[in-house]
């Protein structure tokens, strides 16, 4: 942040260098650097003194089911005591998502487990990054933690001092936070008037407005139209809407002191911006005229009206490849350039010998099994940087491949019932099991194993696919 950091806006994290699994969230979150899961521990250890989130585990010591809850309704936001209907009919707690398909597979409703608890007390989700770690957060926990952390920043970073009136014969500015998600919308009011010719702009000529003598008020509002908020009480918060107001007196002289073009902010160029990526650029305030931003992507100029200091390149739909972007403040030597990487990383798979292979038309590979197998995900991207694998099993929710946990360099193994690793459970092919305790029926049968890739600029690639036939142990004789 521009601003600086302080107690209000920081989030510590301890990362212990250790190849030990484990961590745990208080004040602070920590979590051990060098296990094969330390990637995936650390945002869950966020959750709890960031977001206030609660674990999802259904035992408090591993290896031990938890009993039956026998507390109240609790006040954690992802846990409940009531049934579907009744969140409906009290409009309380996830109702506003019932019925969604879950960020971590599945759909959103009450799934029986956790607080320490298997029975008695229901989550949002039948797995999510707070019970199972791998999945992302589901929405109802996303929602607390995007209300969280934009809590902690201000939506307005600057604006012209408005602390004392001003003249009805200048320009007015406002600098926003720039999320690299999605725009944040500007709607400018004069004496609880929409402008509407200044949607979005995030500067603000007062001489085009043809004020009456006297004063005025006049007012930017700035908010974040985030989907992944639907709590109109948050979204109505300091969170995620902010009003600046400033006095207009048209008895009143601006001194103009020449300001030089120059852009004061930016997105980095140093490295590349992804296709779906929102790119910035802020500029010096003059006080008589408003510096443009003319954004040209391959040398054509890109028209944007309204709010010029952010481009969102998801909207273009850029065809793979890369491309060059600019921004310039015309009359000026201000230039900007990024380099966009609009292709993503390249995945693919390497399984364990199978029994057989069938290939019919129309039809995904079938590999076919009569036991455990294995798989390694690899990936290849022309830029630096990281690039995450992604796997899902029939449709359910996408799940971060790390290798093995004991072992990121082994591949991952399925198993009929799963392996069990320090008492948690991985790779049951089919329905998945967290705890021994959960349902260790084979799915025998064909199964669809889907595999994609994230890569350092944030592009998302298509998913790949294949057939996994796993045959029960008489068949496979």
């Amino acid at each position: 942040m521009r601003n600086g950091t302080s107690a209000a806006n920081r989030q510590i994290v301890a990362l212990a260098n250790s190849d030990t699994y484990g961590g745990a969230g208080g004040t602070y979150a920590t979590a051990s650097g060098g296990n094969a899961l330390s990637s995936l521990i650390t945002p869950h250890e966020i959750g709890h003194p960031l977001g206030r989130l609660q674990d999802e585990y259904d035992y408090y010591a591993r290896g031990v089911p938890g009993g039956a809850y026998e507390g109240g309704e609790p006040a954690s936001a992802h846990h409940t005591l009531l049934t579907e209907r009744q969140m409906r009919e009290q409009r309380a707690k996830w109702w506003r998502w019932l019925g969604e398909p879950s960020e971590s597979g599945g759909t959103i409703g009450r799934y029986e487990g956790g607080l320490y608890s298997t029975k008695g007390v229901w989550r949002p989700s039948r797995h999510s990054l707070m019970k199972t770690l791998g999945y992302a957060f589901d929405q109802v926990e996303r929602e607390v933690m995007v209300a969280a952390i934009s809590g902690k920043v201000n939506l307005v970073q600057g604006h012209t001092p408005n602390t004392a009136p001003i003249g009805a014969d200048r320009t007015v500015w406002l600098e926003t936070q720039h999320p690299v998600g999605g725009e944040l919308d500007v709607r400018w009011r004069l004496d609880g008037r929409p402008l509407r010719t200044a949607d979005g702009a995030r500067t603000l000529d007062l001489r085009r407005l043809g004020l009456g003598g006297g004063t005025h008020t006049l007012t930017a509002t700035v908010s974040d139209p985030t989907p992944f908020v639907r709590d109109p009480a948050v979204r109505g918060s300091a969170a995620l809407t902010r009003t600046v107001s400033w006095t207009v007196d048209t008895a009143l002289r601006t001194e103009h002191t020449p300001v030089a073009a120059a852009f004061t902010g930016h997105t980095g160029t140093a490295a590349p911006v992804g296709a779906d990526s929102v790119v910035y650029a802020d500029t010096s305030h003059p006080t008589d005229r408003t510096y443009a931003v003319r954004w040209s992507l391959d040398g054509r100029p890109l028209v944007r009206p309204g709010n010029d200091r952010d481009l969102d390149l998801g909207a273009l739909r850029l065809r793979p490849g890369t491309h060059t972007l600019t921004a310039r403040v015309p009359g000026s030597g201000a230039v900007l350039r990024w380099t966009v990487d609009a292709t993503p990383a390249a995945g693919a798979h390497e399984l364990s010998e199978p029994l057989r292979t069938v290939h019919k038309p129309g039809r995904p590979v079938e590999y076919v099994y009569d036991g455990p197998f294995t798989m390694r995900l690899t990936a290849r991207d022309d830029g630096a940087g990281t690039v995450v694998s992604q796997f899902r099993v029939d449709g359910d929710g996408w799940y971060t491949y790390y290798g093995w946990p004991t072992d990121a360099d082994a591949p991952f193994r399925f198993t009929p019932e799963g392996t069990v690793v320090d008492d948690l459970v991985y790779g049951k092919l089919g329905t998945p099991r967290a705890v021994p305790w959960d349902d260790a029926t084979p799915d025998y049968g064909t199964h669809t194993v889907e595999h994609r890739t994230i890569d350092a600029a944030g592009n998302v690639s298509g998913a790949a696919r294949f057939l996994v036939t796993l045959l029960p142990p008489a068949a496979g004789r």
